[in-house]
């Protein structure tokens, strides 16, 4: 690594998803779209046999529901990690204090796979490779994240460091920024001037009501 390339030094936290619990989410839901359809089939008087197994289907559905559903809960909807961008390695900490270092000098790739729900980007699988490991995080971004490119994500700090891609210039549109602050004023004062619109009918009313 060129030793006079600008080091990025970060720290800060991410989250990173369970594929576990993601895994007993969905099986949960599936368990109670079926358990459904079967309760439709069992208000259908089959007899016999057939009857019997409609209402042993039922419940297993609903038993795998429960099961899924508590492992849902437990197992939690993603795991906080902290990560550290020093001079020469990065650091990440997950839960249950495992800890990873990753020298820039060993990074070879930095690989980014999406993350979606129903098309919408939730965060990538992040592979990185070194010269003798592959480690992976799934991270995900928070649900109200507006910017959801790689270099928002903490291993663009990584990247940077390890020489693997070009710091980005982050700019800022002043004149977008200044058009939504004048929107959200003139929207202040409409809300202002709708609430004394309505403060002096309700004065007049009362002052009709005295006469």
């Amino acid at each position: 690594m060129d030793n006079e390339k600008k080091i990025l030094q970060r720290r800060g936290s991410f989250t990173c998803s369970s594929k576990s619990a993601e895994i007993c989410g969905t099986v949960s839901l599936s368990a109670l779209i079926l358990a459904l359809a079967v309760l439709v089939l069992c208000l259908i008087d089959f007899g016999g046999i057939v009857g019997k197994l409609m209402w042993t289907a039922l419940f297993v559905c609903l038993g795998t529901f429960v099961v899924a559903l508590i492992a849902r809960l437990v197992l939690g909807s993603g795991q906080g990690c902290e990560y550290t961008a020093r001079e020469t390695e990065f650091e990440v900490i997950g839960p249950k204090a495992q800890r990873e270092i990753f020298y820039y000098s060993d990074i070879s790739e930095v690989i980014y796979t999406p993350i979606r729900k129903k098309e919408r980007l939730r965060g990538y699988t992040v592979a990185i490779v070194t010269g003798i490991r592959t480690v992976r995080y799934r991270f995900v971004f928070s649900p109200n994240a507006e910017l959801l490119d790689t270099e928002h994500t903490p291993f663009y700090y990584l990247e940077v460091n390890a020489g693997l891609r070009e710091e980005v210039q982050l700019t800022v549109n002043s004149e977008a920024v200044m058009s939504q602050f004048e929107s959200r004023q003139r929207d202040q004062k409409k809300k202002t001037s709708t609430r004394g619109e309505r403060a002096q009918e309700f004065f007049n009313s009362i002052t009709k009501g005295d006469e």
